[in-house]
């Protein structure tokens, strides 16, 4: 017969006739989900520049841009470790006060307010502190990614503008278990959108400018949502 405890490896105890690790507590819930799903809400603005929105050289002191309504939704699938991976979906709507319009070198520029509406696609890679995901538990997680398509519709009276972006986010956000597999996550996102092509209709007619017509702009959103996590 044997008597005692077994001889076990380091970082594991014996309980009975076995060997468990010292954290042990029963069956745990697997902690980074291989599959979440995702629906945010929130508002977005960009930053007030000193020139007319990604056109340099034109001056628009009074220029401003509202706050916004931003949607998202996210699939996301475990990579490895701490770090997973998020597709991601959004829209936007947003007005813009004093949107001027003209080609380059033009003496007279179409001044009007803008109603703007974004669609853009694109990918987060995101970095997570992992705790179990059991009620009350907190994941604060951070991003970057790339949006490689986002288009913004502008309109006003008869006049119709695109702008063609690629934007690079980054973000910090945690995630608040309200049961292993639902979580409520706040989000802030700062965003570096990066344009190359824009078609407006100015005082001369319509026309298309590049990339280097164009000079980047800084936003942001602030976003609220559900998740859903799958193993």
């Amino acid at each position: 017969a044997c008597w005692g405890l077994p001889r076990c490896p380091s970082g594991m105890v014996g309980r009975g006739h076995d060997c468990v690790s010292m954290d042990w507590g029963g069956p745990r819930t697997q902690r980074l989900a291989t599959f979440r799903f995702g629906l945010f809400g929130g508002v977005t603005n960009f930053a007030q520049p000193d020139t007319a929105l990604f056109r340099p050289g034109l001056r628009a002191s009074s220029q401003s841009t509202s706050f916004g309504p931003r949607v998202e939704v996210r699939v996301g699938f475990r990579l490895f470790a701490l770090f997973d991976l998020e597709l991601i979906a959004g829209g936007a709507m947003q007005d813009v006060g004093r949107w001027l319009d003209c080609a380059p070198g033009a003496t007279d520029c179409v001044d009007s307010s803008r109603a703007g509406t974004t669609v853009d696609l694109g990918v987060m890679l995101q970095g997570h502190t992992d705790p179990p995901r059991d009620g009350g538990n907190v994941d604060f997680h951070l991003g970057i990614g790339a949006r490689p398509f986002a288009r913004m519709f502008l309109s006003d009276d008869g006049r119709t503008a695109e702008l063609t972006a690629v934007v690079v986010p980054a973000e910090l956000g945690l995630s608040i278990f309200l049961h292993p597999i639902i979580s409520l996550d706040l989000v802030g996102q700062a965003e570096f959108w990066i344009p190359w092509e824009y078609c407006g209709s100015g005082a001369g007619g319509d026309y298309c400018l590049g990339s280097s017509d164009l000079e980047p702009e800084f936003a942001w959103s602030g976003l609220a949502g559900l998740t859903f996590h799958g193993d």
